[in-house]
């Protein structure tokens, strides 16, 4: 009986399947289903997505989001001096809330991705109470972009 027929008879993935638990993969596959809705709101907003983009912070200090919406020109070296228009952290069920913390402190809109498939909008005024906001669903592309760019809109706005 091969390694295959084993997993096949415990119902488990084999070694080498993507739901095995390859450190770091389902976030990476996560963060690139992201990047690939929130794109046409970020373009609309002249702006790129990135799911490896570094953000020097204040103090210093530098942030990687799992997914960055940038209303300005890609740079050469991934790095920008400014924060995004837009965060998108991924929880797999461990995540630390002080992550979005900062992003909601710069003023940056922050958006908590669980998952289990549903995109959570935390906001500045909610960072307090650290509450759900509005819920934009994954299943509707044309919802979460148009949910983008009026959040991209406002926030140009207040820039």
């Amino acid at each position: 009986m091969t390694g295959m027929d084993v997993a096949a008879r415990n119902h488990r993935p084999a070694r080498g399947h993507p739901a095995f638990g390859w450190p770091g993969l389902r976030r990476r596959v996560q963060a690139a289903r992201i990047a690939r809705i929130l794109l046409p709101g970020a373009s609309a907003a002249g702006g790129f997505v990135s799911t490896e983009l570094t953000v020097a912070l204040p103090e210093g200090t530098v942030g990687r989001p799992d997914v960055a919406v940038v209303c300005q020109e890609p740079p050469g070296n991934g790095l920008v001096a400014r924060a995004p228009e837009l965060v998108v952290l991924i929880d797999h069920g461990g995540a630390d809330e002080r992550r979005a913390q900062g992003w909601l402190a710069m003023g940056v809109p922050v958006i908590w991705h669980l998952a289990g498939g549903a995109l959570f909008e935390r906001t500045p005024g909610l960072a307090r109470r650290w509450m759900r906001g509005q819920v934009l669903r994954v299943a509707g592309a044309p919802t979460v972009t148009a949910a983008v760019e009026d959040l991209l809109d406002a926030t140009m706005a207040q820039r």
